[in-house]
């Protein structure tokens, strides 16, 4: 009898060829290193390089390329360049995202047009662009990193981002439904409070502590938390899930004021 060998989890997507948007750092970087460590090869892109960027590149399984999504051609430029360096494209991870607060009365146009262009309309042209190579992947997959902020909830002043993200999650749907037929699926993670850097500098020791008070599982999400999210999604194991979003807060939009 030939004993099954069970793969360990450096080797679920060994050879696999990911485009990560948005990976420098924060949540993005953690996306990047999950992918790394299940033994795929990844581009991933920023607006600029970071010391995060430069330890992703050390390991040599992963390459860094500057982009900035406000161009409406940095998106197909990203996918052209990533598939001639990986031979072709597996799974595609669209990460990154702008947020220009401003209150609805005062907020500039421009604001608001960065905010689609970059979070919803770059995520269109990314799969748009990268469809010619995931339909000869035999493990085709499409990630979009949404929020639980404009599907689910708000918050003042971020009227740009919450539109772009709700706009996120009806494009993967729709775009489920399209590329379903040819094996290609198409999902969202909707991560909630998630303790980037930006985030602690931003709410501070004191912020973070208030809002831990307010989490059912009273902690605040990890970046890796929401990492692990997007891996369920691009592994093999998951080809009948498509058209979904997947809440990653430890309960926070399940709280009822009483």
């Amino acid at each position: 009898m030939t004993a099954t060998i069970t793969p360990t989890p450096s080797e679920r997507l060994l050879g696999g060829r990911v485009v990560v948007t948005g990976g420098t750092r924060g949540i993005g970087e953690s996306i990047v290193r999950a992918f790394l460590a299940e033994g795929a090869d990844v581009v991933f892109c920023g607006r600029s390089d970071s010391a995060e960027a430069a330890a992703l590149v050390a390991t040599g399984h992963a390459t860094f390329i500057a982009v900035d999504l406000a161009d409406v051609a940095a998106a197909s430029d990203l996918v052209d360049a990533a598939s001639k360096i990986l031979g072709g494209i597996d799974v595609l991870v669209h990460c990154a995202a702008i947020f220009p607060a401003s209150r609805i009365e005062s907020q500039p146009l421009s604001d608001w047009q960065a905010a689609l262009q970059v979070n919803l309309t770059s995520g269109m042209q990314l799969v748009q662009s990268a469809l010619p190579h995931l339909v000869h992947s035999s493990n085709p997959r499409i990630v979009m990193v949404s929020s639980i902020t404009g599907p689910k909830t708000a918050l003042p002043e971020l009227s740009a981002y919450a539109a772009s993200k709700a706009g996120l999650e009806g494009f993967v749907r729709a775009a489920a439904m399209e590329l379903a037929p040819q094996g290609i699926t198409v999902n969202a993670v909707s991560p909630g409070t998630i303790l980037t850097a930006a985030l602690a500098n931003g709410f501070g020791p004191e912020g973070v502590a208030l809002a831990i008070q307010k989490i059912p599982a009273q902690r605040i999400g990890d970046p890796q938390d929401v990492a692990n999210a997007i891996l369920f999604f691009a592994l093999p194991a998951s080809s009948y899930i498509t058209g979904q979003s997947l809440i990653v807060d430890g309960g926070q939009t399940l709280v009822e004021l009483f």
